[in-house]
């Protein structure tokens, strides 16, 4: 019987459950009783029992979450609690009355969803605001945290804050939890306050938003968690100081356009690849160089004029934040492989292989989204894998080099989106049955008659 008592009470409202005790006995003398019929406590009550007092429409008969226009909040109060004003639609400021104020808790989704409130600043002397504790606020212009004895960020905080338009970190935060302001897409300025104390900055946290000035990460930062800064919009820039902590960086961290400026020292803590002109010049080195240029710190070796400083990566995501300004890209004769993706949507005009080539693959999608015009595949190319030359769309002429090796052509390597490009494919003469062959297979309808050209 006394489960089916905790059952039953623990089923009924959140507001039910923050009755004074002899109000909660009684309440449980009606369960025993079989009575179903729990009084609910109003919503004005529910304010002014934690040390809140609402300003209601006027026009409202009720004064419900509805109809709050404005909340007070006393001095003497420690901590607003969970879901208290979450969806007061109607909520647009909040006011801290009084000195010495003692709130150091805002906590789980005490505002979530008051799409009216425009502004907040959050009392010198809180130090945590829990998970989703502003959640969609999507009139949420400015936030004042500078000040702020702030100690801990939860777990989408801010999160769909779409009018938010720029946060200062202040300098006690140690932690910036995971989809903190993710999707808050028109964040532009992420500023952080000197000597800032923070540690951890968590996945997500800024996924989605679209910082136009620089974002220099604080040095007592020891991790960035997988997908951070993660946005395809916005050419960001990414500054990490030579005395930085960093230990642990997640994956795809910054987006696609990102310029990343990591101290090569730094780089190698995390396990980002670095190398120097020693190993540049190290024949074994090279070797293993050559293998596979997925690394984009490979690059320095191929283009040792383009890139005359140590660079690092962890994936091949990160080329465009070196290459951007590249027009024109020499393939160095020690490549054997180029991975998937390694130069896609780098707006190259020209891409060529320096002889002898011995490159055997091409990925899939590695020269996606390019502006080339023609292409000669080296002879020693086996491989030209799916979507090779995917959206190429300038791509008028393939040439296949005497000699050729090829063995395999990929699914859609000469595709724009669902239609086949008018591309010329080039073809010595003693691989035309071979090559038309593939093609055929790969492409039923490609207009063999059109789109080949024989050459001795």
């Amino acid at each position: 019987m006394k489960a089916l008592i905790c059952a039953l009470f623990t089923s009924v409202s959140l507001a039910s459950a923050m009755l004074e005790p002899d109000r909660d006995q009684h309440i449980l003398d009606l369960l025993e009783r079989g009575d179903r019929q729990v009084p609910v406590v109003p919503f004005e009550e529910t304010l002014e029992r934690y040390g809140c007092h609402g300003h209601f429409d006027a026009n409202s008969r009720n004064h419900t979450k509805d109809s709050l226009l404005m909340l007070d909040v006393e001095a003497n109060v420690e901590e607003i609690p969970e879901y208290l004003c979450s969806c007061c639609e109607s909520l647009n400021a909040i006011r801290f009355k009084g000195e010495p104020l003692s709130l150091q808790r805002i906590n789980n989704s005490a505002f979530g969803c008051c799409i009216q409130l425009q502004s907040i600043s959050i009392p010198s002397t809180v130090k945590y605001i829990g998970e989703y504790a502003f959640d969609d606020c999507t009139s949420l212009i400015g936030v004042e945290l500078f000040n702020a004895a702030l100690e801990e960020l939860g777990r989408g905080a801010f999160r769909g804050c779409v009018s938010l338009q720029s946060v200062c970190i202040p300098t006690n935060l140690k932690k910036i939890g995971p989809c903190c302001f993710q999707g808050c897409m028109f964040l532009s300025m992420i500023k952080f306050a000197d000597g800032s104390q923070l540690q951890e900055i968590c996945s997500r946290a800024f996924d989605g938003c679209s910082p136009k000035y620089p974002i220099y990460i604080p040095n007592k930062v020891h991790t960035i968690g997988s997908l951070c800064f993660n946005d395809n919009s916005y050419r960001m820039q990414v500054f990490i100081s030579e005395d930085s902590k960093l230990q642990r960086i997640g994956v795809n961290v910054f987006p696609y356009h990102a310029d990343v400026n990591i101290p090569a020292h730094v780089a190698h803590r995390i396990g980002m690849r670095t190398i120097d002109q020693v190993q540049a010049d190290n024949p074994a080195f090279q070797r293993k160089a050559s293998e596979n240029v997925v690394d984009a710190a490979l690059l320095q070796l191929a283009f040792p004029n383009l890139f005359p400083n140590p660079i690092l990566t962890l994936s091949n995501m990160y080329f465009s934040s070196f290459c951007k300004s590249i027009e024109t890209l020499i393939i160095p004769h020690y490549v054997t492989v180029i991975a998937a993706q390694c130069f896609a949507g780098f707006g190259l005009s020209k891409i060529s292989f320096e002889e002898p080539a011995h490159v055997q693959r091409l990925g899939r999608r590695a020269f996606q989204l390019n502006n080339i015009k023609k292409i000669t595949i080296p002879a020693s190319v086996q491989e030209i894998h799916e979507e090779c030359f995917f959206e190429c769309y300038d791509l008028k002429n393939v040439y296949i080099a005497q000699g050729s090796q090829l063995q395999h052509i990929g699914d859609k390597a000469f595709m724009t989106e669902a239609i086949y490009i008018n591309t010329t494919v080039n073809i010595p003469e003693y691989l035309c049955e071979h090559i038309c062959g593939i093609l055929e297979q790969r492409y039923p309808s490609f207009n063999i008659e059109e789109q080949l050209a024989i050459y001795p």
